[in-house]
C-alpha cells in the first residue's frame, strides 16, 4: 500500500524547482535579459552575400553588436532595390561620454540624439570580410567625415546609420 503524498512537499518541491529557473535564467542570461536593447538598421545598396543574421558588428575591430535581420525591400515603380540590415548594440559595450564626464549606454532614451549627433560627425557602417576563407562578412562601425550620409529612410521603426561602399564596391 502506498503512503498518501504530503502536500506540503509537493508544494515546497515546486517552488525549489521555480526558484532554480528563475536563478538559471538570471545567471545564464548575464543580466543582458533585462536591459534595454538598442536597434538600428543600415541599407547596402549592393550585395550582402556573406552577411547572415548573429554576423559580428564592430566598431573599429571591438564588438559592439550582432546583426539580427537582414530583408530585401523593393520598389516595384522603379524597380530599386535596397537591403535593410538591422542590427544590435550590446548594452554597455558602446557607452557615449557626456559634457560632465559620465558614461552612459546606448540603450538611454536620449541615446536617439547622442546617436544623430555621431552620424553628423562621420559614423557610418561598412561591410568587411570577417574569414576570406568562408567569405563571412561582418560590419564595421567607423566615422568617415568626409562621406556624406545617404539616408534611405525606409524602415521608420529603428534609427538609420548611414552606410558607405566596400572596399570591394570601391574598387
Amino acid at each position: 500500500m502506498s503512503n498518501k503524498s504530503n502536500p506540503a512537499v509537493v508544494g515546497g518541491f515546486v517552488l525549489g524547482a521555480i526558484a532554480l529557473l528563475v536563478a538559471a535564467v538570471i545567471v545564464f542570461g548575464g543580466g543582458e535579459l533585462f536591459a534595454k536593447k538598442r536597434y538600428l538598421v543600415t541599407y547596402f545598396p549592393g550585395s550582402v552575400k556573406g552577411l547572415r543574421v548573429g554576423s559580428d558588428v564592430l566598431f573599429r575591430g571591438v564588438r559592439v553588436g550582432y546583426v539580427t535581420d537582414i530583408e530585401v525591400m523593393t520598389d516595384p515603380d522603379i524597380d530599386r532595390f535596397h537591403i535593410p540590415v538591422t542590427f544590435q548594440i550590446l548594452p554597455g559595450s558602446f557607452p557615449v561620454r557626456t559634457g560632465d564626464g559620465k558614461l552612459l549606454p546606448l540603450s538611454d532614451s536620449d541615446s536617439r540624439a547622442r546617436i544623430d549627433a555621431l552620424v553628423k560627425r562621420g559614423l557610418r557602417t561598412k561591410l568587411e570580410t570577417e574569414s576570406f576563407v568562408t567569405g563571412q562578412l561582418l560590419i564595421q562601425l567607423d566615422f568617415y567625415p568626409d562621406d556624406e550620409p545617404k539616408f534611405r529612410g525606409e524602415n521608420t521603426k529603428y534609427q538609420e546609420v548611414p552606410s558607405v561602399p566596400s572596399d570591394i564596391q570601391q574598387v
